[in-house]
């Protein structure tokens, strides 16, 4: 499929792009889509904008745009940037943002995170923010962390870009990852990362992942994010969740908490479930 949109875009693009769009509804569709924008973007970008802006309602034309941004960006980042912020058509729009959010950090991330803080249209700002944000933390977290922190004040867009942000850093540099949620001034977006930081360290350090949940003030969240964790650290290692529980009876002392912890036990282990009952109304008495 690759090879048919290189040699087809070369000798005939609309006639690739007819039959592409022809395709029904599904996977090899959307592939070829994506091979027929970057063959083209890489002759002639502007005339793959334009037949997109000619079929932008056509969902095959929504997955051409990345193969024509990631492209298009490596050539002329401005001309990118022009014609994504021409797109009127709104779910063309935010896949655009998107594409070019993603592509062009990677290249100069200065001048891709000021056109995304400047995006006045939300829901592209958003899909935006996610995507730089994503791409930007695999090389520069600390950079992503500070323009997040700085330039997404929605709660929305804040917690959504802050979920692959803090995955990404917890993976390559948990320490640096947890100073950065530990020095967030209280409020929304250290709770909202204190979950998300807490539950990506699950499986390797589950210990420390409980610490963090418990560290949560808003109870519900608190709760559900310790119970996550206990449910992936009962596949991963019953037998170390099971001692943790027996040894941390005063710390679930939550009614809540302890509830949704017999439910989890119920069909797994109902002996032990039933041996955590009786040590836990053993320490209220």
């Amino acid at each position: 499929l690759t090879e048919l949109m290189a040699h087809w875009t070369t000798k005939a693009p609309e006639e690739a792009g007819a039959w592409m769009l022809a395709q029904p509804n599904g996977e090899f569709r959307d592939e070829a889509a994506a091979y027929f924008s970057r063959a083209w973007a890489r002759r002639d970008p502007a005339a793959t904008a334009n037949w997109i802006d000619r079929n932008i309602e056509a969902a095959a034309a929504g997955q051409a745009i990345g193969g024509l941004v990631g492209n298009w960006v490596k050539q002329d980042a401005q001309a990118a940037q022009a014609w994504v912020d021409s797109i009127e058509h709104a779910p063309a729009a935010k896949t655009a943002a998107a594409a070019l959010a993603y592509s062009w950090v990677q290249t100069d991330p200065q001048s891709a995170a000021a056109w995304v803080a400047a995006l006045d249209d939300q829901g592209m700002k958003t899909a935006a923010a996610i995507n730089l944000v994503n791409a930007w933390s695999s090389s520069e977290p600390s950079r992503a962390a500070a323009w997040l922190k700085a330039n997404l004040t929605a709660p929305q867009q804040r917690d959504a870009a802050a979920v692959p942000l803090i995955m990404a850093w917890a993976d390559a540099d948990p320490l640096a990852a947890s100073k950065w949620v530990a020095g967030l001034p209280g409020g929304e977006l250290q709770e909202t990362s204190k979950a998300i930081f807490a539950e990506s360290l699950a499986l390797e350090a589950p210990e420390d992942a409980i610490v963090w949940a418990r560290s949560i003030e808003d109870q519900e969240s608190r709760i559900d994010s310790i119970l996550n964790i206990y449910e992936e650290w009962l596949e991963a290692d019953s037998t170390a969740l099971l001692s943790h529980l027996r040894g941390n009876i005063a710390a679930n002392a939550d009614p809540e908490l302890r509830e949704e912890i017999y439910d989890m036990l119920y069909d797994y282990d109902p002996e032990f479930r039933d041996q955590l009952l009786k040590l836990y109304e053993e320490s209220e008495q």
